[in-house]
């Protein structure tokens, strides 16, 4: 939920019922709300824990306030609005198969970006770096060979 300003939170006691919490000094102003954050804490509880969670998210934005469940990853994996975002992707690892990895949070028009593989193994990308940055292929077979650089494959 966000309340981080008075009028949302004017909004929420009015959709709580508990317009006397608004009343209370301790919960007068967010700095005061913020002061006085456990007795909020508990307050709120008394009216969250009367209903579920589903309950709460449709009378929370009937009445305009905003506000999301809390998932546990599995939820959050299966989420339709995560999936039509392409927050979790699946990709092709080269041992472990098919697996979901976390997509781009951030969307572009002009210039999309998106997910084109798994992460890197320890040592994948070894070899083509040390390339980039000028060592020779005997050095970089001399680098591996003592341990100082880990290679995979």
């Amino acid at each position: 939920m966000g309340a981080a300003n008075h009028r949302n939170w004017e909004r929420l006691c009015r959709i709580l019922g508990a317009e006397q919490l608004n009343a209370d000094p301790r919960f007068s102003s967010n700095a005061a709300r913020m002061a006085h954050l456990d007795e909020l804490t508990a307050a709120l509880t008394i009216h969250f824990e009367a209903e579920t969670t589903e309950h709460w998210l449709k009378v929370l934005g009937a009445g305009g306030f905003p506000a999301g469940p809390v998932l546990c990853v599995a939820e959050m994996h299966a989420d339709p609005q995560v999936r039509a975002r392409e927050m979790v992707v699946e990709v092709e690892h080269p041992t472990a198969g098919k697996i979901e990895t976390l997509g781009l949070p951030v969307k572009f028009s002009d210039t999309p970006g998106g997910v084109r593989g798994p992460a890197p193994r320890l040592g994948e990308h070894a070899r083509e770096v040390l390339r980039e940055y000028g060592y020779q292929e005997a050095e970089i077979a001399a680098l591996i060979a003592s341990g100082a650089v880990g290679a995979a494959g």
